[in-house]
């Protein structure tokens, strides 16, 4: 019997040493751990916060507008560079991306594609999203005179060309889309890829344009418009 309690004694004593500090460090491990887990998800959580906030107070809807069309335009562009592009895919193509890039909160919005092959030189309307009351004429004009400006602006630098003769006809058509008393020649030459402001008949408006030249395929153009918002700095945050 003494022999017995002898052993369970050493049992126990063994148990004392090594197996309740064991218990112990091991439970110590799992509260540092988890403290230290609770620590780094506030960290991450207020630099969240941190970022929200700095988007909010940076974000205004004239920069947002800027960017969703340049990521908008760039599609066009790749999109433009495929080899043996038809219509329908390219158009799928640019459906798909509008519908992502200028999807809710931005706002309601006109958005206007435009082709001048190489080939014909004749200005088309190749996708339009949004209201097309103006006419597709007054649109393609409109666009014609914009890269016309840009282009004989750059051209008469170099002393190549005196202008076309049907610049005052299709700038009739350009302030028609854009507003009576808007400079013409700057949103051409200055305003290509920056948001601006117009008052043509869309009434008060965001707009913006851009074009490029696709080897063999000739220009690709755009332009977006959005009507004056009241809650602007709000979508521009919400955008951000």
């Amino acid at each position: 019997m003494a022999k017995l309690s002898s052993e369970k004694f050493n049992i126990l004593l063994i148990i004392l040493i090594f197996v309740i500090p064991l218990i112990a460090f091991n439970s110590c491990f799992l509260i540092y751990k988890g403290i230290n887990f609770d620590l780094e998800e506030k960290e991450q959580e207020k630099e969240a916060i941190h970022e929200v906030e700095t988007l909010a107070v940076e974000g205004n809807f004239e920069t947002e507008f800027a960017i969703h069309f340049r990521d908008f335009f760039d599609v066009i562009q790749k999109t433009a560079k495929l080899e043996n592009l038809n219509d329908r895919f390219f158009n799928s193509q640019i459906k798909q991306s509008a519908k992502k890039i200028f999807e809710e909160p931005f706002p309601k919005y006109n958005l206007y594609v435009f082709n001048i092959p190489d080939k014909t030189k004749q200005t088309d309307l190749i996708y339009y999203e949004g209201s097309i009351s103006t006419g597709k004429k007054t649109l393609c004009k409109a666009f014609e005179h914009l890269y016309s400006v840009n282009t004989d602006s750059n051209d008469k630098t170099k002393g190549k060309t005196e202008g076309k003769p049907n610049d005052n006809t299709n700038e009739i058509f350009a302030k028609t889309l854009l507003g009576k008393y808007t400079n013409i020649s700057s949103i051409a030459h200055d305003m290509r890829g920056i948001t601006t402001y117009t008052n043509g008949i869309h009434k008060t408006s965001w707009f913006i344009w851009d074009y490029a030249y696709i080897k063999d395929k000739g220009i690709y153009g755009a332009f977006l418009i959005c009507n004056e918002l009241e809650n602007s700095a709000e979508c521009g945050r919400l955008l951000a």
